[in-house]
């Protein structure tokens, strides 16, 4: 059932975009904040059929896995938000943006030759829900390009947006980017939905 909490700040392109404030409380966003900070690596960039370095996204990435409670049971809240299997999604990425740091304009879903790579198996990513952990710092809001907004950051805050209905039914209007830290540091989370049960 919809969440009458959903702020849907947006239908240009027939995007379907909605933020929920609170989604997460400070406790947990804490909790999985000190999970990042214990590991954690450069973010890759999928593409080319490979995975790579890339000036355009100069993030953190830490991989959290559901061997900590905390992590399952906000896999499971985002799952139930959006009527999803769980199953359907890949894992809980934690991204750590320092200073300077930024994600620049992108769409969550697979295109051209990446398709063939990412996709056959599981299919296209169809739901992004990304999560604010934190907002004390200055720039890293979320920019969605062909909306003209920019959504600020604030603890606990979860935004959701659907890239596709699936393959060949991606939505450009999902194209986005984290805007560079101006000071301190920011943190996040972001779990993807696909069309099919989601295999490594």
């Amino acid at each position: 059932m919809q969440n009458d909490k959903r702020n849907y700040i947006g239908n240009d392109y027939k995007l379907e975009i909605f933020t929920i404030t609170d989604f997460l409380t400070n406790d947990e966003c804490n909790l999985i904040s000190s999970l990042i900070k214990q590991n954690h690596h450069q973010s890759l960039v999928a593409g080319t059929k490979s995975e790579n370095y890339s000036n355009a996204r100069t993030s953190n990435t830490s991989n959290l896995s559901e061997t900590h409670d905390i992590i399952k049971q906000v896999n499971q809240k985002i799952s139930d938000e959006l009527n999803i299997l769980k199953n359907y999604s890949e894992p809980i990425q934690g991204q750590l943006y320092e200073t300077g740091q930024e994600y620049k304009y992108h769409n969550d879903y697979f295109w051209g030759e990446d398709v063939d790579k990412y996709c056959n198996i599981s299919g296209q990513r169809t739901y992004t829900c990304m999560i604010y952990l934190n907002e004390n710092f200055e720039g890293g809001e979320t920019d969605f390009w062909y909306l003209g907004i920019k959504i600020k950051p604030k603890t606990g805050k979860a935004v959701f947006w659907k890239n596709s209905e699936g393959l060949g039914n991606e939505n450009k209007g999902s194209l986005h980017a984290g805007s560079p830290v101006v000071s301190g540091e920011k943190m996040i989370i972001t779990k993807w939905f696909r069309e099919k049960q989601y295999v490594i």
